[in-house]
C-alpha cells in the first residue's frame, strides 16, 4: 500500500490538476474509441458526488479522471472505497480512507494475508538466464529448481509464482512473486473491452501515429523540394503550392524556397 500510494501521487503531493467532471465528460463525448467506458465512469462519478454530498465541479484528478491519493476511477470507488476512519464518508483525499480502500482492493483481487510481496532467491547456471521473466510468467516451484533457482521458505505452499528480473549493480537479481495478481491488477481503469491495459496500448499507438505523421511530413516536404527543382513544364503559375498549403507561388519563388 505504501508503494502504491507513493507511485500514484507521491504520497498526495500530486493528485492531478484537472476537474474530474471535465476530464470524464471530454473523454466520454469526444473520444469515440473508449466513449462507452468513460460514459460509465462519468455516471459513477455523478453518483459518487450525490451520495457523498460533493460538489461535482470541485474534485480534481488526472487527465483520465482518476482521483485521490490512490488514483481510483469512479467505478473503482463504487466497488472498493471504504470509510476506514468511520466518519460516515468515503473520502479518497483522506489518507485513512485511501489506505483502507487500497487494502480492500488488494483483498478483493486475491491478496493472501501474511505472504510476502516478493522473495529474493539465489540463482545459478545457464538455465535461469534463459527463463522468461515478467508479470505474465507463471512457474511451478519444480520448474524453478530445475533451472537453478533455490526455492526458499517464503515460497512454501505456493503452486505457481511469477518470476521478476531486476537489473542490479553489475548483475541481475531474480525475485519470485507469490502474490502477483493483487499487485499487478492495480489501476483497473486502464482495462476495457477494447483490450486489457489499453491505457498503455493507447500511449504506444499514439507514439506510433506520431512517428507515422513525422515520416509523412518529411516525405511530403522532400517530394515538394524535388518537384520544385524539376524543369518548369509551362509558364505562369503551377497548381502545386509552396510549403504547407499556402497560395500557389510562381515557379521562380518556389525554387528559391526549396532548392537554395
Amino acid at each position: 500500500m505504501v508503494a502504491i500510494i507513493g507511485v500514484e501521487t507521491r504520497y498526495g503531493n500530486y493528485m492531478g490538476k484537472y476537474r474530474v467532471i471535465d476530464a470524464l465528460a471530454t473523454l466520454a463525448f469526444d473520444y469515440p474509441r473508449r466513449s462507452k467506458f468513460f460514459t460509465g465512469e462519468l455516471e459513477f462519478f455523478l453518483i459518487m458526488a450525490r451520495d457523498e454530498g460533493l460538489d461535482p465541479f470541485g474534485p480534481r484528478g488526472s487527465y483520465a479522471g482518476a482521483m485521490g491519493l490512490g488514483q481510483f476511477m469512479p467505478s473503482s470507488f463504487r466497488r472498493w472505497a471504504v470509510d476506514f476512519d468511520g466518519n460516515g464518508k468515503c473520502d479518497l483525499w483522506n489518507p485513512a480512507d485511501t489506505i483502507g480502500s487500497v487494502a480492500n482492493y488488494f483483498v478483493s483481487h486475491g491478496w493472501r494475508k501474511g505472504e510476502p510481496v516478493a522473495v529474493r532467491i539465489s540463482a545459478s547456471g545457464a538455465g535461469v538466464g534463459a527463463m522468461k521473466t515478467g508479470y505474465d510468467t507463471s512457474y511451478s516451484l519444480d520448474a524453478l529448481r530445475r533451472n537453478g533457482i533455490a526455492v526458499t521458505a517464503g515460497l512454501d505452499g505456493r503452486e505457481r509464482v511469477n518470476l521478476i528480473k531486476l537489473d542490479a549493480a553489475g548483475d541481475y537479481e531474480y525475485w519470485p512473486v507469490p502474490n502477483p495478481r493483487a499487485g499487478h491488477a492495480y489501476r483497473p481503469e486502464s482495462k476495457s473491452k477494447s483490450g486489457s491495459q489499453s491505457g498503455f496500448r493507447f500511449r504506444s499507438r499514439s507514439r506510433s501515429r506520431f512517428r507515422a505523421w513525422c515520416i509523412l511530413i518529411y516525405l511530403t516536404t522532400w517530394l515538394m523540394r524535388f518537384a520544385a527543382c524539376l524543369p518548369h513544364p509551362w509558364g505562369g503559375r503551377q497548381v502545386l503550392t509552396a510549403s504547407y498549403g499556402c497560395c500557389p507561388f510562381p515557379y521562380s519563388i518556389r525554387r528559391g524556397l526549396f532548392c537554395d
